[in-house]
């Protein structure tokens, strides 16, 4: 079974009517689909596995800020969703289909390549990049906690091997297991962090 993270994008600044795009990304596979523009409908602040992204710094409530920098990274996670087939975008949302509006100018003197926004660029096309950016975001971000799962696990068999192999208790025991909520004595609300 799927896990599904829901995803809101309100941008402001790159034209002169607002516009926030909602997406969802599985977790499992990456597969990010942007269902379009929220029209009268927010998503649910208080869920857990619901991020908010926006290039207005002064919004009230948000996890991430996205910034003039992040422009060159969302374009990459653009690009790699679409080659890999991850990147849906209904009907509704396809005419701010950011890889319309991205045009690039070379290299730079790293050898990157330089990057900007056609002047056909707007606040949808924006929001729908920041989907992108974002859902690489939790991907990674998730995948460093299966990691650390993982070796939280596997360091918990190992202490307690070395202990039965001693003949004496492990200091671990009852301790809450991997996949918990618990990484690093860091617990988090519903099993999972607030972004």
């Amino acid at each position: 079974m799927s896990k599904l993270h829901a995803m809101q994008a309100t941008f402001v600044t790159f034209g002169r009517e607002p516009v926030t795009m909602v997406g969802a990304v599985d977790m499992e596979s990456g597969a990010l689909r942007v269902v379009g523009p929220a029209t009268g409908i927010l998503l649910d602040r208080s869920r857990p596995d619901v991020a908010f992204v926006t290039d207005r710094w002064d919004c009230a409530d948000f996890d991430w800020l996205y910034a003039q920098e992040t422009v060159g990274p969302s374009v990459l996670a653009l690009r790699t969703m679409e080659s890999m087939g991850r990147l849906a975008i209904d009907s509704k949302a396809q005419r701010w289909n950011p890889g319309n509006a991205v045009q690039f100018d070379g290299l730079d003197t790293d050898g990157k390549p330089k990057i900007r926004m056609d002047s056909t660029a707007n606040n949808g096309h924006m929001a729908i990049l920041a989907l992108c950016w974002m859902a690489e975001q939790l991907m990674t971000f998730a995948h460093v906690l299966r990691a650390g799962d993982d070796l939280t696990a596997a360091s918990a068999q190992a202490v307690a091997a070395t202990f039965r192999a001693r003949g004496a208790s492990s200091p671990l025991a009852g301790r809450p297991s991997a996949g918990t909520g618990e990484f690093s004595g860091m617990h988090f609300a519903h099993g999972q962090p607030r972004f």
